[in-house]
């Protein structure tokens, strides 16, 4: 079912609901109005009938030509009206034609046990509706009985008026409603249908536009409305989200390109040493140096390899599995003492905080992080100049970064620095070995620890990289928690 289907017929349901509970409520009022103009009748007609009868202490007077003159002449909207006057017994006194033949109607209400001022409703022979009251006319208290016509102890009088007509208006006003009602119904749905598609129309140009699209085609976009409304709101997010994909394609496809180079670099490498030692007999001292070039060479392509596999990891949450919270200006100490081996150790100084500075981290994943950030440092500054690694404890953040003294990086490549295989151009001047893996690592860890990435660089002076990552609560600070967490970072330290 398409989209101008589902909004159609969802605006046409809407549409069924309202014409329907208007003509509900249209029937509904004018069929109380009616109906309470019939009983406004009635009680008309009864008052009528009240004034030809006068009350004395003698008993209840009757002026019949009153009677006649005032309710002949008087039949309101054209419903017609019968009445007849009772005497307390029941017998019938005076009437109107037609009463005559109501009273013979088996379910006409009884005039003598049915109750007073009380509408009722009944139906003639003819099966036609009517709607029926009674009213009692009684003497004054103590007063004398008689029975002659014009004295008596006591009158009914009765009013029926026919509600055919009524039936008869509600009865054409429901069919124009229907039909009225039908008739925008079905009006909707021919003009509904089309205001749909063309105010959907630039949705299915768009998803036209995006079927065609593939991996040749990355750099066409949808074309947006010229509306300032919620479709060109979703064209420009979708082209954005096109521009970001085709940056990303561009991105893997020139990593794939280069981790290609880098890969057949060192294999390159190994096989010519192999190839130059098996074109004549060499002796064993010759066989081991060419040996060890080759284990040179399988170090850096599992290194390469190691890091690769890092970078294309995806799920986040995977690399955050283990973290735990840890003292960095504790856990720093002990990565310390393990990183004896770097070849400029002796040139590192490291401050800390005394207060502690607790964080969520994996162990293994921080040391690596700060190992390829020193390994930066180390390779791009000179001998015997110092590198300065920092912890701070900031309000809300903890601060890890590594500064050394260097040529610094020009503006124009900081955007760059954390991408794979990037080397700025000093670099591959100069000969300094790397691929260009190491602070590709750091940001994909940064990412994983949820932490902040900065690179402050002033040339022919400093160059800065700082890691912020979130601080937890002091209540790892406690002296039991640093006792108990401190050999467990030991441990994963010493093993990684």
């Amino acid at each position: 079912m398409s989209l101008t289907t589902r909004l159609t017929a969802f605006f046409l349901a809407v549409l069924a609901v309202v014409l329907i509970g208007f003509g509900t409520t249209t029937y509904t009022f004018s069929r109380r109005d009616l109906y309470f103009d019939a009983a406004e009748q009635i009680n008309f007609v009864l008052k009528t009938l009240e004034s030809a009868a006068q009350i004395r202490p003698m008993g209840v007077g009757w002026e019949p030509p009153f009677l006649f003159v005032s309710v002949g002449v008087r039949d309101l909207k054209h419903n017609q009206v019968e009445w007849g006057v009772y005497s307390p017994h029941g017998k019938r006194i005076v009437s109107t034609a037609h009463f005559q033949d109501l009273e013979g109607a088996d379910d006409f209400p009884r005039v003598v046990d049915s109750q007073e001022n009380q509408l009722t409703y009944f139906e003639d022979s003819g099966g036609r509706s009517w709607m029926f009251m009674k009213h009692q006319i009684a003497p004054k208290p103590n007063t004398a009985r008689e029975t002659s016509l014009q004295k008596m102890d006591g009158l009914i009088v009765a009013v029926a008026v026919s509600l055919e007509p009524i039936n008869n208006t509600l009865s054409r006003l429901a069919v124009m409603l229907f039909v009225v009602s039908t008739i925008v119904w079905l009006a909707f749905l021919v003009i509904g249908r089309r205001i749909c598609q063309r105010a959907l129309r630039p949705v299915t140009r768009m998803s036209e536009q995006a079927g065609r699209m593939n991996e040749q085609r990355m750099n066409e976009r949808l074309v947006v409305p010229e509306a300032d409304d919620e479709l060109r709101s979703l064209g420009v997010s979708f082209n954005g989200l096109l521009t970001r994909l085709q940056e990303a394609f561009e991105r893997n496809r020139q990593f794939a390109g280069n981790a290609s180079h880098q890969l057949r670099t060192p294999l390159a490498a190994i096989m010519g040493q192999v190839e130059v030692s098996l074109r004549h007999p060499r002796s064993a001292e010759e066989y081991r140096d060419t040996l060890v070039k080759v284990k040179n060479g399988g170090l850096q392509l599992r290194q390469i390899i190691e890091s690769l596999l890092f970078l294309t990891r995806a799920d986040r949450e995977g690399l955050a599995a283990g973290f735990e919270p840890l003292d960095v200006s504790v856990w720093i100490e002990t990565w310390r003492q393990q990183r004896d081996y770097l070849p400029r150790i002796h040139d590192l100084k490291i401050i800390r905080p005394d207060l502690p500075c607790w964080v969520r981290a994996q162990p293994a994943l921080l040391a690596q992080m700060i190992d390829n950030l020193v390994d930066n440092a180390s390779k791009y500054s000179p001998e015997r100049t110092p590198i300065l690694l920092q912890v701070i404890r900031l309000s809300k953040q903890v601060s890890i970064s590594v500064e050394n003294h260097a040529k610094g990086i020009p503006a124009e490549e900081i955007g760059y620095v954390f991408d794979p295989f990037f080397r700025s151009e000093d670099s591959r001047r100069s000969s300094i070995p790397g691929v260009g893996l190491g602070l590709a690592v750091v940001r994909r860890i940064a990412e994983a620890f949820q932490a902040e990435v900065r690179v402050e660089s002033i040339l022919n002076k400093t160059t800065k990289f700082e890691i912020l990552l979130p601080r937890v609560p002091d209540e790892y600070s406690s002296k039991e928690a640093r006792q108990d967490v401190l050999p467990a970072l030991e441990e994963k330290v010493v093993s990684a």
